[in-house]
């Protein structure tokens, strides 16, 4: 009995240690490069492309430094720019600008964090990130506030990079634009993550015209 006892123990040692490791993670392996398409009512709207150019780890963070790039549905260059992602004891974190891949938004503050562990029925708390937004050729500031982001469910998933199981997260984000007397915008998101890998597929509600983004290539 005391040799199971020590068995166990020693596996959940193993496994915890597992979980909170940073090298696995997609976007923390140096010359990855991941490819992210971006769909809507079954048309491509064109893909961006990130490459882990460093890797670094200081002090218990693990930082990469990534060069995104953004293609229009035509395959031209809309957007490039540095990107970074850190990840300390296996929680991984996004910096929000990654997300700066469409033409007329841009986040240029904020990060999300993904824990090391994580259950279905799990609630993160609130948090805001700033953007910027552009109309008519007339740029304005916007403030992003991120609500209700919860661990809804546990399900398989299959993206042309692969078949992984996801934890299903669901969230809100309530857009206040600087200047404009107009109510919030509210849109619904669903993510798929997967443990030790990352974000494989976000969907974004109809309000911005149901569009997915989900990763179609890694290669190493």
């Amino acid at each position: 009995m005391k040799k199971i006892t020590i068995l166990n123990v020693l596996f959940l040692i193993t496994a915890r240690l597992f979980a909170q490791d940073c090298t696995e993670y997609m976007f923390m392996k140096k010359n990855n490069t991941i490819e992210q398409t971006q769909v809507s009512n079954g048309k491509s709207l064109g893909k961006t492309v990130f490459f882990v150019a460093d890797v670094t780890t200081s002090n218990g963070t693990t930082t990469s430094t990534v060069v995104a790039e953004g293609f229009d549905k035509n395959g031209k260059s809309n957007m490039k720019n540095n990107v970074s992602f850190k990840c300390t004891g296996g929680t991984f974190i996004v910096d929000l600008s990654a997300s700066g891949s469409q033409p007329n938004m841009k986040f240029t503050s904020g990060s999300m964090a993904y824990p090391a562990s994580m259950k279905v029925g799990e609630h993160f708390d609130d948090f805001n990130a700033q953007m910027e937004m552009t109309f008519g050729g007339k740029t304005t500031k916007a403030d992003a506030k991120y609500t209700d982001r919860t661990v809804v469910d546990q399900e398989s998933i299959t993206t042309p990079a692969g078949t992984w199981t996801c934890f299903r997260i669901t969230y809100n984000i309530v857009v206040t634009v600087t200047g404009f007397n107009s109510p919030p915008l509210t849109t619904k998101t669903t993510e798929w993550y997967v443990p030790n890998l990352g974000v494989v597929q976000t969907q974004i509600g109809a309000e911005m015209g149901s569009m997915t983004l989900k990763v179609t290539s890694i290669k190493g």
